[in-house]
């Protein structure tokens, strides 16, 4: 089978994400604790939802984002393009197109 996989980095963030990972309670988060440690999605999913969150950040400093209004979506792909930060999966930038600049093993 030939497929592609998303490449990781090892950094300061990603070792601080996974030290914490392993230190959770399994009784509190079953999928967590010190013999299950965090899967590739896992990592993505944290990236997710911090990219978000920064969107969301540059969107209110910018007068852009108030609770119970709605974004267009316009307004949030802009703001995603410009999300750029190093992440626990990778260096997270977007192309001008909005897809993520993303290294791949094969």
């Amino acid at each position: 089978i030939i497929g592609t996989i998303q490449g990781f980095i090892e950094n300061e963030q990603s070792r601080a994400f996974e030290a914490r990972w392993l230190s959770l309670d399994p009784a509190e988060i079953p999928v967590a604790g010190p013999s299950n440690p965090p899967s590739d999605y896992t990592r993505l999913y944290y990236d997710m939802v911090i990219t978000a969150a920064k969107a969301i950040e540059l969107l209110q400093s910018e007068g852009n984002f108030h609770l119970h209004s709605r974004i267009s979506g316009e307004i949030w792909a802009d703001a995603l393009r410009r999300v750029e930060f190093e992440g626990i999966s990778e260096y997270i930038k977007f192309d001008a197109n909005g897809d993520l600049q993303a290294a791949y093993n094969v």
